[in-house]
């Protein structure tokens, strides 16, 4: 088993409960994406481990250190990412509902409440 450890990082606001640092620490097995990233806050540390669906080699479900785990659903025809929902109740956290002539994301919800939708504009410089 590997181990990387980033540098230590200064950050600010809500994220660091108004300042502080914090350090990232990813443990790898193998030749593998990650299998376990921790973020440690002054004296707190907090853990996500994604779980692998091995035939299709991408994340299916995502523990947090508090046991909530999500799932991620993926469109059979394009692979895309299409939802995001909770591992125990099946609610839907997140949900692709269009994408564009190149599969871009174009439209999304979100729920937990009211449902707020997001239209999504690329736009390509001229050329």
């Amino acid at each position: 088993m590997r181990r990387w450890i980033s540098a230590l990082r200064t950050c600010s606001g809500l994220a660091c409960g108004g300042g502080g640092s914090y350090e990232r620490d990813y443990t790898y097995t193998g030749k593998l994406p990650p299998c376990t990233q921790t973020i440690k806050m002054e004296s707190a540390s907090y853990w996500s481990r994604p779980l692998y669906d091995s035939l299709a080699a991408r994340v299916a479900t995502v523990r947090c250190f508090s046991g909530y785990s999500i799932d991620k659903v993926y469109n059979n025809s394009t692979g895309y990412l299409s939802q995001m929902t909770d591992d125990t109740t099946g609610f839907v956290i997140w949900q692709a509902d269009a994408r564009d002539a190149e599969l871009h994301l174009a439209l999304s919800e979100v729920g937990g409440g009211p449902v707020k939708r997001k239209a999504t504009t690329r736009t390509r410089a001229a050329s």
